[in-house]
């Protein structure tokens, strides 16, 4: 089935992490453009019609370069004074998982995690997709926090899960092991997206869930 779907969002990264970030995206970039191209390349030579033809290559990234486009995503560096990166995923059929699973999302997502988080850096991605804004459960069809990272992810998540319904988790409940659960073991446990499409067995443990992630990523669409 279709799922169409958009995410975005901005990080404030470290000092220290800023140019292997840079690098890291840089490099990847590089790669995804070489294999593409020797792609293209294998497919005109394989036609007669267009053997003796070459297939357009895109220009290498440099230290100059500041925004990466690939597949339905775009990577923003800004200048090195605000030391800003922003993640752009427009609304598309599957964009933001096609994104991340891309050459170029799997080289960002690896990069990120290898960052030494402080807690006046980080930040969170938005994002929404077709099946959440027709949720009509109360509170159901706004945007939500799709990957959060470092102090200022953290702090923006316990200001939305002060608004979140808490509810009793064991080690029993799904939720117990989902990324959007804020697991705590004999207290009242938040959840990202209020337990919106948790469904509970006789016992009043939450066996099934249509938001349940262990990445913290969108939640899964209908396939």
């Amino acid at each position: 089935m279709s799922c169409y779907e958009w995410e975005k969002g901005s990080l404030k990264i470290p000092a220290g992490d800023w140019k292997s970030l840079k690098d890291s995206i840089r490099e990847a970039y590089n790669q995804w453009i070489e294999v593409a191209y020797q792609e293209d390349l294998k497919t005109c030579t394989s036609f007669p019609a267009t053997k003796n033809q070459k297939p357009t290559k895109r220009a290498k990234a440099n230290t100059r370069t500041h925004e990466y486009s690939f597949n339905d995503g775009v990577i923003i560096f800004s200048d090195d004074s605000t030391k800003t990166v922003t993640w752009i995923v427009n609304e598309n059929n599957h964009a933001v998982n096609y994104a991340w699973e891309s050459f170029i999302g799997k080289a960002f997502r690896l990069a990120l995690s290898r960052i030494s988080w402080t807690s006046k850096t980080g930040g969170y991605f938005t994002g929404n997709n077709e099946y959440n804004t027709d949720n009509q459960n109360f509170g159901g069809g706004s945007n939500y926090i799709t990957v959060r990272y470092g102090g200022i992810g953290e702090r923006a998540r316990e200001s939305r899960t002060k608004l979140t319904t808490t509810a009793s988790i064991s080690d029993n409940d799904l939720c117990s092991s989902c990324s959007f659960c804020d697991y705590k073991p004999g207290e009242e446990s938040s959840c990202d997206v209020d337990f919106r499409n948790a469904l509970f067995d006789l016992d009043n443990y939450i066996v099934e869930c249509g938001d349940y992630n262990k990445f913290k990523t969108m939640p899964i669409c209908n396939e």
